[in-house]
């Protein structure tokens, strides 16, 4: 990745054969997590992924957990699997009991904050609707928002309790969350969304390109360390 696109490491050579002008382009490493090869591999994924979206409204969602369970993730990185399938089931339950529905959820897992600080967070297209068990759409504008906090937070906290190994002190820590996040946790409901192409790009990109090559200000190999640019700070961190 370090050496993407560098002639050094690999190139091609076309040349004309009427007038025998040549042109060298050098070779890209195709790597997703390239500042440069990262962004044509996302946006080939927003485009297929908003040929299959249906033509309908959607919502704009963030799911965030409490800074007590970040480190979890940090140790065990199984549990982003875990963090993915408690968003799916609760947008699945707060249409499936209250409206018998099925919606459409897209979910992107984003690991890390703008500052490359663990903080797993999962962003959410989501229909406004869903589908019967008779193929009948449903159109629901509207969602509870206390209650999807607490149905995101028991079903998290369930699913991390039957990931971890039983334990006293894993028990008294989901117990003291419950506690402690009385209302739930944090969901963030954006507004409604008619064009959800920009709502996919935005996701694709900041899910495979964690740092833009625009704010790479310097990077030392040999120390394996990189220095960039994020607001009007500089940061510093080790590969």
């Amino acid at each position: 990745m370090l050496h993407c696109r560098d002639p050094k490491h690999g190139f091609l050579t076309y040349k004309c054969l009427n007038c025998e002008a040549t042109k060298t382009i050098p070779l890209a490493c195709k790597s997703r997590i390239c500042p440069q090869c990262g962004k044509k591999y996302a946006d080939q994924w927003a485009n297929e992924l908003t040929n299959t979206l249906y033509l309908v409204s959607h919502r704009h969602m963030v799911f965030t957990i409490p800074a007590e369970l970040r480190v979890m993730f940090e140790v065990d990185q199984s549990l982003f699997k875990v963090l993915m399938d408690a968003v799916s089931n609760t947008l699945q339950k707060m249409l499936k009991d209250k409206h018998s529905a099925m919606p459409g959820i897209v979910c992107v897992l984003h690991p890390y904050g703008k500052t490359l600080n663990l903080n797993p967070h999962v962003h959410v297209l989501f229909t406004e609707g869903g589908l019967t068990n008779e193929g009948k759409w449903v159109r629901i504008s509207f969602l509870e928002y206390r209650s999807l906090r607490r149905i995101w937070q028991y079903q998290l906290l369930r699913l991390i309790k039957q990931a971890l190994p039983r334990s006293l002190e894993n028990s008294c820590l989901v117990h003291r969350l419950f506690e402690k996040h009385k209302d739930g946790f944090y969901v963030y409901a954006k507004s409604r969304v008619f064009v959800p192409r920009w709502v996919v790009a935005y996701m694709g990109v900041i899910c495979v390109i964690w740092i833009a090559e625009s704010c790479i200000f310097e990077f030392d190999v040999e120390s394996n360390v990189v220095i960039y640019w994020y607001g009007v700070c500089v940061g510093l961190c080790g590969l």
